[in-house]
């Protein structure tokens, strides 16, 4: 009886124990899961053309994908865990340097050191780089690409291939097609000089005429004003073909229905663009596809990952996804996949940006994103690939040829 005794004291002992372990973990377990997140924001610089879509797309799609990806890493990863959000803010005006540069110091204010915006190369010069650096900010921007801000270094970081290529290109296309004599629509600013400098070198200067336009002219009088003096040079000249170097959102002339009757001598030519005039959703009328516009624009990404989003960007944005419209995504990707890296690091509760921009480069070199490799080099630009050559034509939007970077050669897929 003693020994049963002991028996059912030792299964009484053991099972006090396993109560104990038991209510102790859970306890543990629900103290863990009650810890409130980190909560790492990342402002995004709109404008109020673009910023219905663009709260859309990354208060709801690129937040909700980079949370869902978090979610599945290993809970040691993050002790608090942490959660991004995403806050989109209008600066007002699509080109304006001012209230761009504004709103980074609004967003520091907030606490929000992590920014996507610069949308265009205006809105970026040495001024926005000493607020980054005062601030301790870092900014990436998806679509800036002007020649001027290549190797700026610092806090600033650039997806789009330097635009300093496609003058080149475009000069290429103009050899490869048998154009000796450039008109050229410039729009005025760092954009337009920068690939006017690369173009500029294969013509000499009595085959090249230029025509500026000021793109804060919000009236259009000067792009008018550009077009009517260039229709009145190319009625002089043979074998020429013009090129825009502009901004869709500058060109509205374009789609007039009186275009061929006010510019006759520039409606019959070869019209060529820059990725600035690739894709737009604001240039859609017949006129376009009758000049074509033939623009260089990195090659697009075909597979899975990317077309799998486009199906997804459509329906919510209102036009295809291409190229750029990737680099807008792969922006938030890469600040949280940043911040992921270097949580053990960070010094205070939230990330500061010489946590982020410690492994930014390095990290973007393994980052396959949506536009593709986005590897940065060592001041934080775009390495560039190869190049599609996109143009207008009957049938919308479409792909003309490409051109390969390394041989330097144009291939046509339609001749143009």
């Amino acid at each position: 009886m003693e020994k049963l005794g002991v028996k059912k004291s030792g299964v009484l002992a053991v099972l006090l124990i396993v109560l104990f372990v038991t209510s102790f973990f859970s306890v543990f377990s629900v103290t863990t899961n009650a810890v409130k997140p980190v909560i790492v924001k990342i402002g995004v610089i709109s404008d109020d053309y673009y910023l219905t879509a663009e709260t859309a797309l990354y208060t709801g799609v690129v937040q909700n994908d980079i949370n869902a990806y978090v979610a599945k890493l290993p809970d040691y990863r993050f002790i608090p865990p942490v959660k991004f959000e995403f806050q989109v803010e209008s600066m007002g005006g699509d080109d304006n340097l001012v209230e761009s540069n504004a709103q980074l110091v609004k967003f520091h204010k907030e606490g929000i050191n992590l920014i996507i915006g610069g949308w265009y190369s205006s809105q970026i010069d040495a001024s926005t780089l000493s607020i980054l650096h005062k601030y301790n900010m870092v900014m990436i921007s998806p679509t800036a690409n002007a020649p001027s801000l290549a190797g700026m270094d610092g806090n600033l970081f650039l997806l789009m291939p330097n635009a300093s290529m496609e003058g080149t290109i475009v000069a290429a296309m103009f050899k490869n097609l048998g154009l000796t004599s450039a008109i050229v629509i410039e729009r005025v600013g760092t954009f337009g000089s920068g690939v006017l400098g690369t173009f500029s070198p294969s013509f000499s200067s009595s085959n090249l005429f230029t025509y500026t336009y000021d793109p804060t002219d919000t009236t259009g009088t000067s792009f008018i004003n550009a077009l009517t003096a260039a229709n009145t040079e190319a009625g002089k000249l043979s074998s020429v073909g013009v090129f825009l170097i502009a901004y869709d959102t500058d060109c509205a002339e374009l789609n007039s229905p009186y275009f061929a009757t006010n510019y006759p001598n520039l409606w019959g030519l070869l019209w060529f663009g820059t990725d600035g005039t690739a894709n737009s959703g604001f240039l859609t009328e017949p006129n376009v596809a009758a000049l074509k516009i033939l623009s260089p624009n990195p090659a697009q990404p075909h597979n899975t990952k990317f077309d799998g989003m486009a199906l997804t960007w459509y329906p919510l944005m209102g036009w295809p996804m291409g190229y750029s419209e990737a680099c807008w995504i792969d922006a938030g990707w890469m600040l949280a996949q940043a911040v992921i890296e270097t949580r053990p690091t960070w010094t205070g509760m939230t990330p500061g940006a010489n946590d982020v921009k410690k492994v930014l480069i390095d990290d973007s070199s393994r980052y396959f994103g949506y536009s593709g490799w986005c590897q940065l080099d060592k001041y934080g630009d775009r390495v560039s690939g190869n190049w599609d050559i996109v143009g207008y034509g009957t049938s919308g939007y479409m792909q003309y040829g490409s051109y390969d970077l390394y041989s330097k050669t144009i291939s046509w897929t339609t001749t143009p």
